[in-house]
């Protein structure tokens, strides 16, 4: 079994989303040898470690890492206001009461979500970047060196310790951000793992670390497709709805960075049957029989040719033309790139896992509900005067042949590729259904 090591960003904003990946990491059964984090990233490394989700979840629900990051605030605050000239022995001694005396509600409530001896038992060890009391410096300790029954306030020390260090050679410290967060990455990289998996951290990062080393590249990156929003919300609802989003996009990013899961922007599981799927790859590009769809067809596309002499290489050709212009060029299954597109067009929900033939349905549900909104077809002279996809959609499912051939070719001249992409997918999604009617 090959063994992979974890290394995860010490931001706590990343939290969620590192949680959320190791569930992905978990369910597909890789073996994680070891973990290895700093700062916040610490007490995510300790929860991994339990291998226990039920508890992760019960941890993010409840705000822990709000309080945690709240107590560093708090801590970098009086730093700045009272401690910063204040010689590093006073400062150090002032830091650690205020620690004691400010923890102590974190360090009652910890217990009940980082079992000390589970950790200390399990198969996946820890490499830590901590702070030595003594001295207030980062150093890097294995799970043996803490001594036994301080594990949690050593977690939290570091958690809540600004980014200080002492200045050479002087009797003073100062902030430098991101140190902290570059340590577990140095020696990570040193590491004899044969395989690294990186959470928080670019690519770039990581060749970067790797080639100071002088050792060769074996690590996957997993980095987050959106942003990971660093505001607190007074609300505890809301919190928790932050939390569940964040964890869920670090569980599916993962998933597509181990290719269970492919899309640009969606979540899609090519796996299994999809009939709706196969019949849509056949029809695509067909030309329509009927005239006028044809003729609208060809507008949107930019072929210009007699409609009687249009060939489903001629479609297929634009197609691929417009394709190769847009975000999902690089896309190996090119009809599963229109439909994801077409999809995200319409603004299916992002964060779920669908199947080629869900997404026709939930494209095919969407076009309903947009036609309920409108009952009549907009009139040929305003149809283009302000285009949206989901204007679009109500033209080319209600009355097409309403729409003069020049308003189709003066929407194509100031269309993105992806809407003049979608609206020939939705045609074809429409001819498959009906295909099944």
């Amino acid at each position: 079994m090959m063994e992979y090591g974890l290394l995860l960003n010490g931001n706590g904003a990343q939290a969620d989303f590192q949680l959320g990946a190791w569930k992905a990491l978990d369910e597909v059964r890789l073996h994680i040898d070891w973990v290895t984090s700093s700062s916040a990233g610490n007490i995510s490394a300790a929860l991994i470690a339990q291998k226990n989700f039920h508890q992760i979840s019960a941890f993010l629900a409840d705000g822990l890492f709000e309080k945690i990051t709240a107590l560093n605030d708090s801590i970098a605050g009086l730093y700045l206001h009272y401690w910063s000239d204040l010689d590093f022995e006073t400062f150090r001694r002032q830091f650690l009461d205020t620690f004691s005396e400010k923890a102590a509600p974190l360090l009652k409530a910890l217990p009940r979500y980082l079992d000390e001896d589970v950790i200390r038992r399990s198969e996946t060890r820890l490499n830590l970047i901590l702070i030595d009391p003594e001295t207030l410096s980062a150093v890097s300790r294995t799970l043996q060196d803490i001594p036994e029954g301080t594990l949690i306030q050593t977690l939290l020390l570091g958690a809540v310790f600004p980014i200080f260090r002492k200045q050479e050679n002087q009797d003073t410290t100062y902030f430098e951000a991101g140190f902290l967060s570059e340590l577990p990455l140095r020696s990570a990289v040193v590491s004899p793992s044969k395989k690294l998996i990186t959470i928080g951290y670019t690519q770039t990062d990581v060749r970067r670390a790797f080639k100071k080393q002088r050792r060769p590249l074996s690590f996957l990156a997993i980095e987050n497709s959106e942003y990971l929003d660093l505001s607190v919300s007074d609300d505890p609802d809301a919190q928790r709805e932050s939390h569940r989003h964040h964890t869920k996009l670090g569980y599916l990013d993962t998933l597509k960075a181990l290719h269970q899961l492919v899309g640009e922007k969606l979540y899609i599981d090519p796996r299994g049957s999809h009939r709706f799927f196969d019949h849509m790859v056949k029809d695509i590009g067909i030309p329509p029989k009927e005239p006028v769809a044809c003729q609208l067809l060809m507008a949107l596309l930019g072929i210009s040719k007699p409609y009687t002499a249009l060939k489903q290489f001629d479609v297929l050709e634009k197609i691929l033309s417009l394709l190769a212009r847009s975000r999902w060029r690089r896309a190996d299954n090119k009809i599963l790139a229109l439909l994801e597109m077409t999809a995200w067009s319409a603004q299916i929900p992002e964060l779920k896992i669908y199947g080629p033939d869900q997404l026709i349905f939930e494209i095919l549900d969407w076009s309903e509900q947009v036609l309920k909104t409108q009952l009549s077809a907009p009139s040929p002279s305003d149809a283009f005067s302000e285009p949206s996809f989901f204007d679009c959609v109500k033209w080319l499912a209600i009355r097409p042949e309403t729409i003069a051939l020049e308003k189709a070719e003066a929407f194509r001249e100031h269309a993105a590729p992806e809407m003049i992409l979608s609206l020939v997918t939705f045609y074809y999604i429409q001819q498959t259904a009906l295909n099944f009617a």
